[in-house]
């Protein structure tokens, strides 16, 4: 099955729930939690939505969005490693379930917007 990747619109990198200036030390503790339990390294790719197939039924798991089991859970990030890795959380905040796709049941995939560069200072010219 070959796997659609776009970007459908220009949304930001966020976390549920994470205030901003928290939004990258929450991903790395995400990123380091799955690198102990799993023994995977997580890519740096920032997915909004993963659209795959699980029996013959279709789900798109979406940040920020509750859905796929009973709209019990809430996607707080998906992330790329072996397999993909939908991480979910209850609506009291506690960790739910998290979900693994194989890559070859992935349909389509919708990164966030690319994180702009700041730009780096000047040099000062030589004396």
């Amino acid at each position: 099955m070959k796997t659609t990747v776009k970007v459908i619109r220009e949304v930001s990198f966020f976390i549920p729930h994470i205030k901003r200036h928290n939004f990258e030390s929450a991903y790395e503790s995400i990123k380091s939690a799955i690198k102990y339990q799993m023994g995977w390294n997580v890519t740096d790719r920032r997915i909004e939505s993963l659209s795959y197939t699980s029996g013959k039924r279709k789900f798109t798991a979406k940040v920020g969005e509750f859905g796929m089991i009973e709209h019990r859970h809430e996607v707080a990030a998906i992330m790329e490693a072996a397999l993909y890795l939908v991480v979910t959380r209850t609506k009291s905040g506690e960790p739910g379930p998290t979900i693994l796709v194989d890559t070859k049941d992935v349909i389509e995939i919708t990164n966030f917007k690319a994180k702009a560069e700041k730009p780096k200072p000047a040099l000062a010219p030589a004396a």
